[in-house]
């Protein structure tokens, strides 16, 4: 056998090795996404929502002072889709929320093939494939923000020329068709949830690379971005007027506050279970929940300064009480954040749906106020048109458990992210592909850190973004001058 055709045996054993392994890769993905029951996770802000997308209109742009129209107005399209299909209302937005992850999944594949590797991990966990289930934002924010990862990496391939469909002639139109795409995710995310107005960075940050660079495509980018920051300030600017007229506060929301005295409760008496029998914080521990004493004092102060002002002394008092302070416990929040968050206030949820099947999915209903109070039916009755929720049963063929891995994987691998992305960063030259990926993840979890509410619930969005970043840069050329540079990379 001469050499040339032992390298060409080589040459097809690999890739028949290669193909076996995309074919079992593949199998995995598709058996870990139809493993985990599709069923409707109904909770008390749940129901907010769905009350909201009843009546968008006399709700505003803001209710509340922190809840957006963005949701509800999703969960309203939803409904009238699957009147127009003969879908049930509930289980039609859950099975929108599922197929936009998968797709998600489906580019992230196309696009970084075996790199994935690091956000598969995470996302393919039966923890993390519960998150569509939920009616909150989040069952429709984590995957945009995957989705939102894929659009920014391939932007920025198209950047290089290097053309996922092979077709060059037509680079710049494609780029500018992603450009739009991912600022439009942008905007729906900072409508769904305000905080995630960190993802605002993005179209921002792509449009300066594009003027520095000066190519052809740079005052289309300038006129989407000029859209992008025109849309979003008109709908900050509608949503802080109406706070404003609301509770006399000028912002687009008033839950600072609030947020925080919720975190401050949670580290106290969840963290730290030992301190629910202390005498001298029974009056904040009130029967297990943090509701009551907000309740008490929104029922005192119709002003919503005269609110925050109490309630941010209670703050203080709290944390004295338990043996800490405001400051040492925003170090502590800060640490956590940057892991993924030390409370997972949807473990318990998650582990109803994982557990259930068809004939215990009143379980994932009845753990709201509605239904504990008048029974299944009446929050049928109430919310769903008098149709009980559906689910789609797929357990029963591939059978999945509850583990705490969700929790245990952000703890390990966020980390591992962070650096990573510099490192890659720097290595790769990539610098505002790499600012891309680490500003918005960072800025959240310093954020929710200083507010003391480290949950994963709030910071799932932002980690699954940097996730996919690390990813997203694995497969970036390097420029030229970096080490391991690719022939005819391209300059930013």
């Amino acid at each position: 056998m001469t050499s040339a055709t032992a390298a060409e045996s080589s040459k097809v054993a690999t890739n028949r090795l290669v193909g076996i392994a995309a074919a079992i890769g593949v199998a995995l993905v598709a058996i870990s996404i139809v493993a985990v029951n599709l069923l409707p996770v109904v909770t008390n802000d749940s129901l907010t929502y769905i009350d909201q997308s009843r009546d968008l209109i006399s709700g505003g742009v803001v209710e509340g002072g922190y809840r957006q129209i963005g949701y509800p107005a999703v969960l309203w399209i939803d409904r009238v889709v699957a009147g127009i299909v003969g879908a049930e209302p509930l289980l039609f937005s859950v099975l929108v929320q599922r197929l936009l992850l998968v797709g998600a999944i489906v580019y992230s594949l196309v696009l970084w093939r075996w790199k994935s590797l690091p956000v598969m991990l995470l996302i393919l966990t039966p923890e993390f494939v519960v998150y569509p289930d939920f009616l909150l934002s989040e069952g429709l924010t984590v995957p945009l923000s995957m989705l939102l990862a894929c659009l920014v990496s391939h932007y920025f391939l198209l950047d290089d020329g290097d053309t996922i469909f092979r077709r060059p002639e037509r680079l710049e139109i494609s780029q500018i068709a992603i450009f739009v795409a991912l600022s439009t995710v942008v905007v729906a995310l900072l409508m769904i949830r305000f905080p995630l107005a960190v993802f605002g960075f993005i179209p921002v940050a792509i449009a300066w690379q594009a003027v520095v660079k000066q190519t052809s495509a740079s005052k289309r980018i300038l006129v989407v971005t000029s859209g992008f920051v025109a849309v979003a300030s008109i709908f900050a600017l509608a949503a802080a007027i109406e706070n404003s007229r609301e509770f006399n506060v000028f912002s687009p929301t008033t839950s600072g506050v609030r947020a925080e005295y919720w975190g401050a409760w949670r580290l106290t008496f969840g963290l730290k279970p030992e301190n629910q029998d202390k005498a001298i914080l029974a009056s904040y521990f009130d029967g297990g929940s943090p509701h009551p004493f907000l309740a008490r004092v929104t029922d005192a102060h119709p002003l919503y300064e005269d609110q925050a002002a109490e309630i941010d002394a209670a703050i203080v008092d709290l944390l004295v009480l338990s043996g800490t302070s405001r400051a040492r416990e925003r170090v502590f929040s800060i640490l956590g954040a940057l892991r993924g968050g030390r409370h997972n206030d949807v473990e318990v949820y998650a582990e109803s749906v994982l557990r259930s099947d068809a004939r215990s999915i009143d379980e994932s209903i009845n753990r709201n106020s509605v239904a504990i109070a008048g029974g299944t039916q009446a929050f049928a009755d109430k919310y769903n048109d008098g149709v009980l929720p559906q689910a789609v049963v797929t357990s029963a063929i591939f059978p999945t458990y509850p583990s705490p891995g969700l929790q245990s994987l952000f703890a390990y691998l966020l980390p591992v992210t962070w650096i990573g992305l510099m490192v890659l960063t720097l290595k790769k030259r990539r610098y505002t592909m790499g600012l891309i990926f680490i500003v918005p993840p960072l800025t959240m979890a310093l954020a929710m850190g200083w507010l003391l509410v480290d949950n994963t619930r709030l910071l799932v969005t932002t980690s699954v973004f940097a996730v996919a970043g690390l990813s997203s840069l694995l497969v970036a050329r390097n420029l030229p001058g970096s080490p391991g540079k690719s022939e005819g990379a391209r300059e930013v």
